[in-house]
């Protein structure tokens, strides 16, 4: 867990974002959630499909109970979805969610994006799902972003992306990615 000042720096392509969902918006809470390793290197989509959600479950309800333990001490909060884009209408602006988690929690310590996109936590890996809380407070200490990259640049995700949606040069393809882990979701049964 840490704590993101809403006008630090890091934040500076997310800050609009970030007060027009919540204006009252004075300091933000990242937190990771560890994911079970092993449900998510199964090759069987529905394994590693249950552990992300039940632990994207776990991400929401963790974020709510900090909304409610704030609210209970009269300091406004909300929290916004865990992850899954969901915000259609806003897909002509380019973006399908309400807050970006990742640079929220690079700004607060938590790791830094590597090449694959993913946040890299310095102790659990890429094996985290995130959340954020915005609240109307200042907070008595903020995080600040790591002095080092957990990623060590080894290039395995190139080589383990069915799809080779993630290039050797930092390339990314999204479509590729996002048709590889939704395919099938839309077909008529």
């Amino acid at each position: 867990m840490g704590f993101v000042d809403r006008d630090r720096p890091e934040l500076a392509g997310e800050r609009d974002d970030i007060l027009r969902f919540f204006p009252h918006t004075r300091s933000l809470i990242s937190f990771v959630v560890r994911m079970n390793r092993e449900p998510i290197h199964n090759p069987a989509r529905s394994v590693a499909n249950v552990e992300f959600h039940r632990t994207g479950e776990h991400v929401n309800e963790t974020a709510r109970k900090i909304v409610a333990a704030l609210e209970a001490k009269g300091i406004r909060a909300i929290n916004p979805a865990m992850g899954f884009p969901m915000e259609m209408a806003q897909v002509g602006a380019g973006k399908l969610w309400v807050i970006s988690h990742k640079p929220v929690a690079v700004a607060a310590g938590l790791g830094h994006i590597s090449i694959h996109r993913n946040v890299i936590h310095p102790k659990f890996g890429n094996y985290i799902l995130l959340g954020t809380v915005l609240l109307d407070a200042k907070i008595s200490e903020y995080q600040q972003p790591l002095d080092y990259n957990p990623c060590v640049e080894c290039k395995l995700c190139v080589a383990a992306c069915p799809v080779g949606a993630i290039g050797s040069d930092g390339a990314f393809s999204f479509s590729a990615c996002y048709t590889h882990n939704y395919r099938g979701v839309h077909r008529r049964i």
